[in-house]
């Protein structure tokens, strides 16, 4: 009897060693680089989501927006619009980021109200990690931007914009993006920039810190949704594809809320992460 129990003890302890080696979770997987590089994305996109907005402004004869910070100014005679944030960070009345410097878009000469076209070009055009003063680390944007479009009707656009240009942190690390979006812009009210929605898709590639990713917005049904008073898309998927392995963003963790916050999913486990702090 007592080898019985003996054999019988030792089995249940076999089944419950297999019992809990079926249950391992997978480890948590390192995002880091993926968030920093979403993170980019979300600041390139914002530049020129209102730049696109400024322009369907412009091409459409209305006053353009004049908070102290950025001054905005409309030089009809050179075709060309300034946004300038000065030499001393400020906080932007448009998405309550903090930068400095200035970007430039120049738009053609034959202005019409069915379609825009402009380039963006910075200059020493700096955004800040965070609204704080004491956190001094930002990212500088160089190069340029191509913004073209038509008018579907009195309240939407279809816009193309032709990302090309380089980022350098004062970290000492850097990254260039080559990325083409497509997006249906809603203006709501034609004299008022806050009130702009872009739906966005799009693809190319985004090298961040010496590693490059396939940037693809590719659901159709759930593009990447931007308003213009918020820093970060409020739904949307983005997937970035490094050395074949695929990473899904999802911006809607929070139910479209405007915040920082992204779901991660990679090697099959999800992630919930602060953007607030990446760069």
């Amino acid at each position: 009897m007592k080898y019985f129990n003996f054999f019988i003890t030792f089995i249940l302890s076999l089944c419950l060693i297999a019992c809990k080696s079926e249950t391992v979770t997978s480890p948590t997987p390192n995002v880091e680089s993926e968030s920093s590089t979403i993170k980019v994305g979300c600041e390139l996109e914002k530049i020129c989501t209102h730049a696109a907005s400024l322009l369907i402004m412009v091409y459409r004869n209305q006053t353009l927006p004049s908070p102290q910070c950025p001054i905005v100014t409309w030089n009809s005679s050179a075709k060309k619009i300034i946004v300038d944030y000065g030499s001393t960070p400020c906080i932007c009345s448009f998405d309550s980021t903090r930068k400095s410097g200035k970007y430039e878009i120049n738009y053609y000469t034959n202005v019409a109200p069915d379609s825009i076209a402009g380039k963006i070009t910075y200059s020493n055009f700096q955004i800040f990690r965070s609204n704080n003063p004491s956190d001094s680390l930002f990212m500088q944007i160089s190069g340029s931007d191509d913004i073209g479009g038509v008018k579907l009707d009195s309240l939407n656009y279809r816009v193309i914009i032709s990302m090309n240009n380089n980022f350098n942190r004062n970290n000492n690390t850097n990254g260039n993006a080559v990325i083409t979006l497509n997006a249906n812009v809603s203006i709501g009210s034609v004299g008022n920039i806050l009130d702009d929605v872009f739906s966005i898709l799009g693809n190319g590639a985004l090298t961040n810190s010496g590693v490059t990713y396939t940037y693809n917005i590719y659901d159709n049904n759930k593009p990447l949704v931007m308003y213009s008073t918020c820093k970060y898309p409020v739904s949307g998927l983005v997937r970035l594809t490094s050395n074949n392995i695929e990473v899904i963003n999802d911006f809607y963790p929070h139910n479209g809320a405007c915040d920082p916050i992204v779901s991660i999913l990679k090697n099959n486990v999800s992630v919930i992460v602060d953007l607030s702090s990446k760069f």
